[in-house]
């Protein structure tokens, strides 16, 4: 439990570095999908979408990448951990992510209570 809880406190405080010109928005649902690809980016589907998030794929991905949105490598990795127990426990998860990119670059997120 103190584990899981400095986790979301450490995706929390990776969101400060975010970039300034970012359009944060936030988005709540369940994860249907985490999709790690071979460069080490994250794919997130969820079972609603955001409009703002406006990639045409579908379903929509959301995406964690290092480098995009403030995401460090060590970010990359808490959030990935915590992105696999939301969807493993069939919690919801708010997730902040930039829409002035097609990309949907999430910079952190948060798993919430049933």
């Amino acid at each position: 439990m103190k584990f899981r809880f400095a986790c979301l406190c450490a995706v929390w405080m990776l969101g400060a570095a975010a970039q300034a010109y970012a359009a944060e928005v936030l988005h709540t649902a369940y994860v249907t999908r985490v999709y790690p690809q071979a460069d080490g980016e994250i794919r997130l589907s969820f079972s609603s979408e955001h409009p703002n998030c406006t990639n045409t794929a579908t379903p929509k991905w959301y995406f964690i990448k290092v480098g995009q949105n403030g995401v460090t490598a060590d970010g990359l990795r808490a959030m990935h951990a915590t992105a696999l127990t939301a969807l493993a426990m069939e919690r919801r998860l708010t997730i902040a992510f930039d829409d002035s990119l097609s990309g949907c670059y999430i910079n952190r997120l948060q798993i919430l209570e049933p």
